[in-house]
């Protein structure tokens, strides 16, 4: 109580008649002691309560008590009771609110002719309250007091708001909206409105990139756009995707032209938090003004810059975790596997792997159940047996690879200054579950823009990236890594991997010995750095000029560190030290400088024919050093640098250079938005050609109808409010060959012949160069349609183009072998591509519970054929292209089931005369290798090949077009209908975002260690479950020959091996590639800490996957197409071995917040 009484005052004085009093901003401490001495009433308070009390300032003369004190206490945080002669000060009791009435508002929402809307969003602002329209357009809404604003809002429509203004009653007019066609898209040196494009042309907003909290853009994009490919070929986080713009191209290769900003850049690379819209040009018409670099198409990155306003600051994270796509849970029973791999090489050569006999089975079976601890066993001859239970896989290979991402931006400023500053870190594991490598990635962005006068604007933008990768390998004669023969062979479930602390590796070549002792890697530094300086003027109306220039250095380092370690290994547990001591060291620099300039003048006649006129100049320079060295016998085995080897082993080093010249431009003409017209044009010299044929002209031409436009459509526009069609074409020139392809160049190297005890340097005779080259040539038409319905609710976008290359590059007529070189490359085959690209959005409002949710859908399919139009194989060899050929076909045996018994085996094979040779094509592994006298010849479960020419013999013939004797086409190994889907939904504060993609056929003849398992090789590390599972038994025939036929898949001339239509799978699949849930706090409750938006969501990546086919559920169906590139037609009938790092299944959550 003393504390209590210390902290409190009383004053007292005599009693006054009245209150006279005049102050400013003076404290109610001192205002107290005044009334005290006017009145003689004493005051009484704690000095912390009046520590809330505003200042006061008052001006009274001879009033009494009460009033006085009412003036005092007005609009504080405090009061007063009266005790006698004393007044009490307290806190002021919280006000209660009244319980506001509400007031029902109704109304009629129509468009400008009086109909009445359907379906409209009414919300009161600043809540949650609202009511859609019926079907007359009516409506009808609780308000409190009948005060607030009301905001209508419906799809087609500009959203609008109006005061209550306490009206019962409101009505509402809602205009169209054409933001959607009035959009601006991003094209070659410029912008255009959506609705007037009349090229095949196709745009993402950053805002659906960065939903997905992805490491780049690439897999973001899968899906989204109809026409572009992007094939993920696996897990691998540091890999780059393959990118494609519909279809093949050349049989030289090529892919499209990534400018980040204008200029050449590596798509991945770029902060996808950065970007603010992704733009796909994608025929001649619209790629043309890039020239040659624009043959296989165009992606346009633009990336985001300051805004003029507050300073807004957002800030995002996420934390993931990988998994495998795919089953991981390879034989680990050491009594299963033995078994298995057993009788695969007894099927071979009647010798076992484990040696085992009936007791060791017994044992073996023991240990695997968990009856008895794992053990070896030492043998009279010094050997061992072993009795382990080691799961190789789960030791390798992590079940989660941890992830977390940080990224922050700041943007602000004025119209004369603004600026955008954002910063990103990524890092991820990878999968090596021994030796923990990863990824880093780092992105720096700087973008600050001044506007001195109206008519001038500078800017420079800063881009800095940052990647480190590292990863651990090591056997005992070099590298290997976790990928390799190291990891996937001889690793056996009943061999240990560890005794007593020390690694073992038993049979195999010691690589997980050398992961575990952590000193073999290889390390991947990159920086590179980009400043794009740019001025833009706009002096006169109507003429805007732009300068921009860009410098780009990039720095790679690659070290490889080799080093000696030690193991047990052999069945005598030899502790040995392997492994190589080495140093590679790689250092690559680059140069890359880029200058733009145009100008574009805009202007308007009579109100209804618009032109716009652009013309500019291109000129880009490239420049690349490379060096490596290598040293030998390292002095210190845990640093990595060449000054600490003793043996110079190797140094070497190249240089690239090459530059490109343009001069383009582009006139627009459009008659009142219905009749619109573009023409391109670009004359282009590039380096890599020679002088005579150095420069080429690219022209294009494009056309378009708004049929909606025209009077007579008015009866259909409520049902087909928007229609254009396209028409375009044009042609550009392919540069994309080697830097000294036109070049005589001489090699050298060091000969093993000696002279004076030193190897000879030798300098090799230059090739022969063709007298006539010219460019590559890829010619495009495009028919295309455009179409919105219901007010462009629903919009749709078809597309139908043939893309011809001629003129490709190969070499010529052979010539003699007394020639010495190679035939010089000449232009001599044409491709023949056609497809469609089709492609539906959905956007709309609906009412739920009171508040509006918001939908928004995306889908789109396309399909292309290529086809072989011209090739010079008079003999039509099967070896190489031929005209008419479809690129993808698989020609391939056909195979009438497995036989089910040995009798039946026998009856076929005794129906060819010399089996051994009229079926050595195909069985030559069982009748002419397997050294097993009983499994020497065919038996039951293994395939029955047809003879489909009826010649008695299975085989190719000549391999040619005339006589290819068995073979036939049995699939197409191409995706066909690569489809995505995107669908997104907003309600309450609630987000969820779905996207998808897939291909709806594709054909895969399965090869590789993880298909075939022991058909394969029979001492693989590791084999599926299912493989075995599915093995001919007479008990249980199955889909695969009897486990004994190890190495019938391995290579030509054995059964498993040759392409047929029996083993034939579709990897076809839809998948989801990712799903995110979030929720948004109200800003009424973020706004009190200062937070403008803060978000919370979860996301999944490739989470669930439906296959269209019957493929293994081991095998990822979208890695098994791996090997098919769709810008390589040499590529088309590759077979994917998947021996690589497996796709990833992510789940991650995080926050955004603004500031």
């Amino acid at each position: 109580m003393a504390s209590l009484v210390t902290c409190m005052h009383l004053h007292a004085h005599g009693f006054s008649q009245g209150i006279s009093i005049t102050e400013k901003n003076a404290s109610l401490e001192q205002v107290f002691r005044t009334i005290s001495k006017q009145s003689g009433y004493l005051f009484l308070y704690n000095d912390e309560l009046l520590q809330l009390a505003k200042p006061v300032s008052l001006d009274l003369k001879d009033v009494d008590l009460e009033q006085a004190l009412a003036e005092i206490f007005h609009n504080q945080p405090l009061a007063y009771s009266l005790v006698e002669n004393t007044i009490v000060v307290k806190p002021a009791e919280p006000v209660k609110k009244q319980q506001q009435a509400d007031i029902i508002i109704t109304g009629k929402v129509t468009d400008k002719n009086g109909v009445g809307l359907p379906g409209v969003t009414v919300v009161l602002k600043g809540t949650n309250k609202g009511a859609p329209t019926d079907g007359e357009g009516n409506f009808s809404i609780a308000v409190p007091d009948g005060k607030g604003t009301l905001v209508f809002s419906y799809i087609g429509f500009q959203p609008q708001e109006v005061e209550i203004s306490n009206r019962a009653a409101i009505s509402v007019i809602l205009l169209e909206d054409t933001k959607a066609l009035e959009e601006v898209v991003i094209v070659g040196y410029g912008t255009q409105k959506k609705a007037n494009l009349t090229g095949a042309v196709d745009q993402v907003s950053g805002s659906d990139i960065a939903l997905r909290p992805a490491n780049d853009i690439t897999s973001s994009l899968q899906g989204l756009l109809p026409g572009l490919n992007i094939q993920v070929n696996s897990g691998d986080p540091t890999a780059t995707p393959d990118i494609n713009i519909r279809g093949f191209n050349s049989i030289n290769g090529g892919g499209p032209l990534v400018l980040i900003d204008g200029i050449e850049g590596d798509i991945t690379r770029v902060n996808p938090q950065d970007v603010e819209s992704v733009t796909v040009l994608k025929d001649a018409a619209s790629a043309a003004i890039y020239g040659a670099r624009g043959a296989f198409g165009v992606i346009l990155i633009t990336t985001k810059t300051g805004e003029a306003g507050d300073m807004v600051v957002n800030y995002s994270n996420n934390f993931g975790w990988t998994t495998p796509t795919t089953r991981t849970d390879f034989i680990s029973d050491p009594y299963l596997y033995g078994k298995t791999v057993d009788a695969a090489l007894f099927g071979y050569n009647g010798t076992t792997y484990t040696g085992y006999n009936d007791l060791d089975w017994e044992t073996i079976r023991m240990v695997s159940r968990g009856e008895i601890a794992p053990f070896h066993e030492l043998q009279p001859n010094g050997t061992y047996k072993f009795f382990y239970n080691t799961n190789w896989y789960d030791y390798h290979f992590k079940k989660y690879q941890y992830s977390n991402m940080h990224n922050i931006s700041v943007s602000g400023g004025t119209d004369k200054i603004k600026g955008y500053l954002s910063g990103r870190v990524f890092e991820r594991e990878d999968i090596n579950n021994i030796a923990n490598g990863g990824m880093d990635r780092y992105n720096l962005k700087a973008n600050v823009s001044f506007k001195p006068t109206k008519w001038l604007e500078l800017s420079n933008n800063v881009l800095f990236n940052h990647e480190k990768d590292e990863e651990y390998g090591g056997f005992r004669n070099g590298y290997g890594g976790i990928w390799s023969t190291t990891t996937w062979y001889q690793l056996y479930p009943f061999a240990p991997n560890m005794i007593d602390g020390i690694p073992t590796d038993v049979f195999g070549q010691g690589g997980p010995a050398a992961m575990e002792d952590g000193n073999n890697w290889q390390r991947l530094n990159i920086e590179e750095f980009t400043n794009t300086f740019r001025a833009r003027a706009t002096p006169l109306k109507g003429l805007d000029i732009n300068f921009n220039y860009s410098n780009r250095i990039t720095n790679q380092a690659n070290t490889n560190r080799l080093n000696e370690y030690q193991m047990l290994t052999s069945q005598r547990l030899q502790l040995q030290t392997v492994g190589v001591n080495r140093l590679n060291e790689y250092r690559w620099r680059d140069y890359y400088k880029a200058l733009n300039a145009y100008s574009t003048y805009s202007h308007t006649l009579s109100d209804v024919h618009n032109f716009k006129l652009m013309a500019g100049f291109n000129q880009e320079e490239f420049e690349r050093d490379r060096i490596m060295g290598q040293q030998g016998g390292l002095l210190i085995r845990d640093l990595a640098n060449l000054a600490l080897g003793t043996e110079l082993m190797a140094a070497d080093g190249s240089a690239e250079l090459w530059s490109v010249q343009g001069y383009f431009g582009r006139f627009n003409y459009d008659y009142d938005g219905k009749y619109l017209l573009e023409v391109n044009a670009r004359y282009d010299g590039s380096s890599r050609f020679p002088s005579e044929s150095r420069w080429g002209l690219f022209p294009s031409v494009s056309a378009g109808w708004q049929v909606n436009q025209e009077n007579f459509w008015q009866p259909l526009e409520n049902a087909i409010s928007f229609f254009k069609l396209r028409a375009s074409y044009g042609s550009l020139g392919n540069q994309n060959i080697s830097t000294n392809t036109f070049q005589q160049t001489m090699s050298i190297g060091n000969s093993d012949w000696l002279d004076a005890g030193k190897r000879i340097v030798y300098a090799s005779a230059p090739g022969p160069l063709p007298k006539v080259v010219s460019w590559e040539t890829t010619s495009t038409i495009n028919f295309g349609a455009d179409l919105g319905f219901f007010r462009n609710k629903l919009m749709a976008s078809i597309d139908l183009y043939e893309k011809k290359t001629e003129d490709m590059y190969l070499p010529g007529t052979p010539l003699p072998g007394v020639f010495g070189s190679a035939e010089p490359r000449e232009n001599l085959a044409s491709l023949r591509n056609r497809g469609f690209d089709f492609s539906l959005s959905y956007n709309n409002s609906f009412d739920v519970g009171g508040s509006p949710l918001s939908v928004r859908a995306t889908a789109s399919v396309s399909n292309f054929k290529g086809v072989i139009t011209k090739f010079d194989n008079p003999n039509g060899l099967m070896s190489t292209y031929w005209e008419g050929q479809e690129l993808g076909q698989i020609w391939g045996y056909h195979v009438a089931g497995q036989f089910q018994t040995d009798e039946e085996a026998q009856a076929y094979q005794n129906s060819f005369v010399n089996p051994g040779n009229s079926l050595g094509n195909v069985y030559n592994y069982i009748l002419n290798v397997v050294q097993n006298n009983d499994w020497n010849r065919l038996r039951a479960g293994d395939i029955k090949y047809v003879d489909v020419d009826g010649d008695g013999r299975i085989d190719r013939g000549n391999y040619t077009l005339e006589d290819h004797g068995d073979l036939q086409p049995i699939g197409n190994a191409m995706p066909k209908f690569p489809f995505g889907f995107n669908v997104s939904a907003n309600w309450k504060g609630f987000d969820l975002s779905v996207a998808g993609a897939g291909v709806a056929k594709q054909n895969w003849y399965p090869t590789g260690d993880i298909y075939w398992g022991t058909y394969q090789r029979p001492y693989l590390s590791f084999l599926r479950k299912d493989l075995v599972d599915n093995a001919w038994t007479p008990e249980r025939p199955g889909k695969y020959p009897q486990i004994e036929r190890g190495y019938a898949s391995l290579n030509s001339g054995r059964s498993l091996y040759e392409m047929n239509d029996y083993y034939l799978e579709n990897v076809g699949y839809m998948r989801v590639k990712n799903l995110t849930f979030g929720y948004t706090l109200p800003e009424a409750l973020t706004s009190k800490i200062s937070v403008r938006k803060l978000r919370l969501y979860f996301s999944g990546e490739n989470l669930f996957t439906v296959r269209f086919g019957g493929l293994s559920k081991y095998i990822d169906p979208e890695q098994a197409g791996s090997a098919i590139n769709y810008s390589n037609p040499g590529s088309a009938v590759g077979r994917a071995d998947l021996r690589s790092y497996p796709m990833g299944k992510t789940y991650s959550l995080g926050i955004n917040v603004t500031l």
